[in-house]
């Protein structure tokens, strides 16, 4: 008994081991783990988008069905692969006129994870936008402010319009 147990648990730890084969029941499971995840709200290359793939990860090796066996660098590949083959497969229906294909849910859900990641990339470089004119306009009024400080008294009153005439004295 105890060494069935013990068999099955290395047969089970091998299986884990062992390189596994991505299948469509897979990509669907990971499509959805990623919109769970909201996966494009983080910036690729980031801290936090390594940490939400871990996570990822992690939540496809516990599922018992299928069986994964996967890291965040698998994950992150598969996906560009997923990517690829989803914006591949868009220009040649595009190309190709009168057809409309089915759409399979991996389909779908790539559309809706580049649609996010679109979306998200483009409130990104419109607050990067905002943030570089924040900073040219404060940079303009810091400058301002030296030249009104390092100007001479003389400046000062004429730039204020105080240059008033001045008074003649009276011959006595």
């Amino acid at each position: 008994m105890a060494n069935e147990a013990s068999r099955d648990e290395a047969t089970a730890t091998t299986t884990r081991n062992s390189q596994m084969k991505w299948s469509g029941e897979h990509d669907v499971m990971l499509g959805r783990e990623i919109m769970l995840f909201e996966l494009w709200k983080y910036k690729a290359g980031s801290r936090e988008r390594g940490q939400c793939l871990d996570r990822i990860a992690e939540s496809l090796n516990h599922l018992e069905r299928p069986s994964f066996s996967v890291f965040q660098k698998s994950v992150r590949d598969r996906l560009k692969i997923l990517e690829r083959d989803f914006k591949k497969k868009e220009r040649s229906e595009k190309n190709a006129s009168g057809i409309s294909p089915e759409r399979t849910e991996v389909d779908q859900i790539m559309e809706d994870y580049l649609e996010q990641k679109e979306d998200q990339e483009r409130e990104s470089e419109k607050a990067s936008e905002e943030s570089r004119d924040k900073m040219a306009k404060e940079k303009a009024t810091a400058e301002d402010m030296r030249n009104k400080a390092m100007e001479r008294l003389s400046e000062t009153k004429k730039r204020a319009g105080s240059d008033l005439p001045k008074k003649k004295r009276g011959i006595r």
